[in-house]
């Protein structure tokens, strides 16, 4: 690792000294070593470990029955964030602090499936959310915003880097003046794109990171690949939100950079992104977040960490499959695996089996058909005796083919046995 990061320093060291000629790279070649850059950057990372600080403020302002409303959350977060190989476990312990309310979250990620452990503080019941697929996007979403901006990934590109969504660009220009950010010399790239006007200051004395971006999407400009003024979805009732405007211009912004040389690979440590939305009815939204990385350690040892990869969520804990067909299975965490809740599919067939058969008279064909019986009993048919003449009073005698009620119920009791077996012997596996 030495090495490589050794070699890492040396070629940043070469290209830094072509700062202020800008006649001798182009914008292509910006983007390429900024890519270069972060790739490498994101390869030494593979095993590390870090806390991130997170404080962030909600400014929401929305057309309410009393006229304008406005609405201001401040809320903070500290999380622990640990990757090994195609492994992550980030630990997010939220507070909002206007409505007094904590929370704490765990975003697993193995190398097959990724799940996210919601409501661990005990004051509601925890539940458990799991992907299997887009390993990329599960890994943005657990560092957030701010984070997500470190790793070159801007809100709005459908989980692609910068440089994807502008390599090949043929708007993509490089200014003629070298800039200073905060007192650092910077390259500045622009892009007029179908995603949006990006702007880009990268500075490469300090690793070809970011000290500035920003994202301008306005009109029908894409955002997570719909026009940005698509007339959102509404809900379905009052009750479950108010009514939503079409966005008409979104703006993404990361500011106050500051980056830090950990033996030759420069890493982003401190920032603030602010969003801004404005709405067609002349609302607005405003959220910014100040962000911080500390306590880095590119080479931890992970046995100092607390139950480390592994989801910290009690037995019996419900899961929900995103991106899983509903097959009408129920799944609950058990013994670190994610299984049927065989209890939930005895209840759920014995309801739809009974329903079927008060409605019906008839078995469900899944089942299993009942053959022919001969009567051996002088039981009424009050299953089967569905068109039977009210005037009646007495009733009606089986035939050879009319089934009693007794028989009915054997498939029921076999399907609840053997459910009962195969739960039992899944514990007993496990």
């Amino acid at each position: 690792m030495f090495k490589i990061k050794l070699l890492l320093s040396v070629l940043l060291l070469l290209v830094s000294a072509s700062v202020g000629q800008s006649g001798q790279l182009n914008s292509a070649d910006i983007l390429d070593m900024y890519q270069e850059a972060m790739e490498k950057s994101l390869l030494l990372r593979k095993k590390c470990a870090h806390k991130e600080e997170i404080k962030q403020k909600d400014i929401e302002k929305y057309e309410a029955s009393e006229g304008y409303k406005t609405e201001v959350y401040t809320s903070t977060s500290e999380r622990t964030y640990l990757r090994d190989s195609n492994r992550i476990d980030c630990r997010n312990e939220f507070e909002v602090i206007e409505l007094n309310t904590k929370n704490k979250y765990q975003h697993l990620r193995n190398e097959e499936c990724g799940f996210t452990a919601y409501n661990l503080l005990g004051e509601s019941s925890p539940f458990i959310t799991a992907y299997k697929k887009n390993p990329r996007g599960f890994e943005l979403r657990s560092l957030d915003t701010a984070g997500a901006a470190f790793e070159g990934y801007i809100t709005g590109d459908s989980y692609k880097f910068l440089w994807e969504v502008l390599k090949g660009e043929k708007d993509l220009r490089l200014r003629d003046e070298i800039e200073e950010i905060d007192g650092h010399k910077t390259y500045v790239l622009e892009a007029k794109t179908n995603h949006g006007h990006y702007t880009l200051w990268i500075d490469p004395n300090c690793g070809f990171n970011l000290r500035r971006c920003i994202v301008h999407r306005k009109d029908n400009d894409l955002i997570d690949g719909e026009p940005l003024n698509k007339p959102p979805k509404q809900p379905s009732s009052p009750l479950y939100g108010r009514k939503r405007f079409p966005v008409i211009e979104h703006i993404f912004k990361l500011d106050s950079v500051k980056i830090k040389n950990f033996d030759g690979l420069f890493l982003p440590v401190e920032g603030i992104v602010t969003l801004n939305q404005k709405f067609s009815n002349g609302g607005e939204y405003n959220r910014q977040h100040s962000y911080k990385r500390f306590d880095i350690d590119l080479d931890p040892d992970f046995s100092k960490f607390e139950k480390a990869f592994v989801l910290d969520v009690p037995d019996g804990t419900r899961v929900y499959y995103r991106d899983m067909p509903d097959t009408g299975v129920l799944y609950t965490w058990q013994d670190g695996e994610v299984v049927p809740d065989t209890d939930d599919i005895v209840i759920e067939e014995i309801d739809k089996t009974t329903k079927q058969i008060m409605e019906n008279g008839d078995v469900p064909l899944k089942l299993g058909s009942v053959k022919e019986t001969e009567n051996t009993d002088d039981e009424p048919n009050v299953v089967g005796n569905t068109q039977a003449d009210v005037a009646d009073s007495q009733p009606e005698i089986l035939s050879e083919t009319n089934i009693p009620s007794f028989y009915i119920l054997i498939p029921i009791g076999l399907l609840i046995v053997a459910v009962i077996g195969w739960k039992v012997f899944g514990r007993l596996k496990t």
